[in-house]
């Protein structure tokens, strides 16, 4: 009885590895242009400036404000992407699934930590706005210029 499920638990524990792994590993990759900071300013997103108060603000505070920004831009950008990019199939819809995915973890992650466990809130939000920052470029590089609401 007990074989059955240290199988399933280590299993379940591989997956969450590999998932968390894969989004660094597409969250770490560049491309040959970046597109990210001309979408963001077109789209006027926020992501760039809640990273940088991110890095320069060490205290907890206003950290639910740069979450509500970043939901924003998340909107934005996935709608955008939807409405701008033509039925892809192949490798790059799943990564951004994988990544919307991710996005919405961390975002429930943020909420958790935010409650219980303040150290890790940070981290949650820098993670959320790489994954705007990724999202924004892919939409750059598939139009070839920024594209406006």
């Amino acid at each position: 009885m007990f074989v059955p499920f240290s199988i399933f638990g280590l299993t379940i524990l591989l997956f969450i590895v590999w998932f968390r792994y894969t989004c660094a590993l597409i969250l770490s990759a560049r491309t040959s242009r970046d597109y990210s900071n001309q979408v963001a300013q077109v789209n006027r997103l926020n992501y760039l400036r809640v990273q940088t108060a991110l890095e320069e603000n060490p205290a907890d505070e206003g950290l639910d404000t740069l979450r509500d920004s970043l939901r924003n831009d998340y909107v934005l950008v996935t709608y955008l992407l939807h409405h701008t990019t033509e039925r892809e199939v192949g490798s790059r819809t799943f990564e951004r699934k994988m990544l919307k995915l991710n996005y919405r973890i961390m975002d429930l992650w943020y909420s958790i930590s935010r409650r219980f466990f303040t150290n890790h809130s940070r981290p949650a939000l820098h993670e959320m706005s790489r994954i705007v920052g990724h999202l924004a470029n892919a939409m750059g590089e598939h139009t070839g210029s920024p594209a406006r609401a």
